[in-house]
């Protein structure tokens, strides 16, 4: 019931969608006899940003996943705890994507900013691969 709501939202603003965070509000207006987000992360970004908003998600996840990730974790392997952290939180924010499918955790403030907290901090763990950590390089000692 409440996919078929977010496809039928879908059709009826198919290129940019009803609005950012304006789901909830097309239910009512459309009186639909509920308003619950869809439970899942694809038709409920498609429904508020349309074809045009989800081909932007796919393109952020991809680069993140596809392309900067696997660099990133390539370039820290040789530091085993940069590694291990970088591990954990790639697939950790992979599993949050695979959860997406059946929830919208995108609806909590909390979550997002733990979303974007880890998605910095994995970023930022490419810099540290790069250059010679002194208080992990021999040159230290």
């Amino acid at each position: 019931m409440y996919w078929q709501t977010a496809i039928d939202v879908i059709k009826r603003y198919p290129w940019f969608g009803c609005g950012y965070n304006a789901y909830v509000q097309t239910l009512k207006d459309l009186k639909v006899g509920h308003e619950e987000y869809p439970h899942n992360s694809i038709l409920h970004i498609t429904a508020e940003l349309g074809i045009v908003g989800l081909l932007a998600h796919l393109w952020f996840f991809s680069a993140l996943f596809l392309t900067r990730g696997k660099q990133i974790l390539k370039t820290i392997s040789p530091q085993r705890n940069f590694y291990v952290l970088g591990c954990g939180i790639y697939f950790g924010l992979l599993a949050w994507l695979i959860h997406g499918f059946m929830d919208t955790p995108w609806e909590s403030l909390l979550l997002n900013i733990l979303w974007w907290l880890l998605i910095g901090v994995f970023l930022s763990l490419g810099s540290i691969g790069r250059q010679p950590i002194p208080i992990l390089s021999k040159e230290g000692q």
